[in-house]
C-alpha cells in the first residue's frame, strides 16, 4: 500500500468520523503538501454534504407498519407450520413405502395358501381316503332338463 492510499484510507474513515486525534494531525499535515489527496478530500466532503442535506424525514408510523408487517408473516409462517402436523422425514419416507408394499405383498401371499383343513399331506393315506369319499359322492351328477323349461325353436331356457 502506497502512502497516498493509506491517507485516502484515512480520507475515507474522516467522513466517517472514525479517526483518532493522531490520525487527523497526521492527514492533516499529508495534505498540505499532496494535491491528490486534497482533491480526494474535497469529493468526499462534497458528498457527505450533499447526502446531509437531501435527508427526508420518515413518515410517521413507518416503523410500526413494518413492524406489524413482520408480525403478520410471522404469525402466518406459524399457521402453515402447524397445518403439517405430522410429516415423515424424508429419509424414512423410503423405508415406510417399502415396509407397507412387503406387507401388502405377504398377506396377500397368505391369503393364496391352502388352509390347514384342505391340506392332506399332514394326514394318514386312511384319512386322507375318509376325507376324499364324502367329496367324491357329494359330487354332482348332471339332472335332466324339466320339459317347461324347454320351449320349441328356442332352445334350454333355463340355462
Amino acid at each position: 500500500m502506497t502512502e497516498c492510499e493509506r491517507y485516502q484510507e484515512l480520507i475515507s474513515r474522516m467522513a466517517d468520523e472514525e479517526l483518532t486525534k493522531s490520525e487527523r494531525a497526521a492527514l492533516s499535515a499529508h495534505m498540505e503538501h499532496c494535491s491528490q489527496c486534497n482533491a480526494m478530500y474535497a469529493v468526499f466532503s462534497n458528498l457527505s454534504e450533499i447526502i446531509g442535506q437531501d435527508t427526508e424525514p420518515l413518515p410517521e408510523g413507518l416503523h410500526e407498519n413494518i413492524m406489524a408487517d413482520i408480525r403478520r408473516s410471522a404469525i402466518k409462517q406459524r399457521n402453515v407450520k402447524e397445518r403439517r402436523r405430522f410429516v415423515i422425514p424424508k429419509p424414512f419416507r423410503n423405508v415406510v413405502a417399502a415396509a407397507a408394499c412387503a406387507a401388502v405383498v405377504i398377506f396377500a401371499a397368505k391369503g393364496m395358501l391352502p388352509e390347514k383343513m384342505n391340506d392332506t399331506s399332514a394326514m394318514s393315506e386312511s384319512e386322507a381316503a375318509a376325507a376324499a369319499a364324502p367329496a367324491a359322492t357329494a359330487a354332482v351328477t348332471p339332472q335332466p332338463t324339466p320339459a317347461s323349461a324347454v320351449r320349441p325353436g328356442h332352445g334350454l331356457q333355463g340355462i
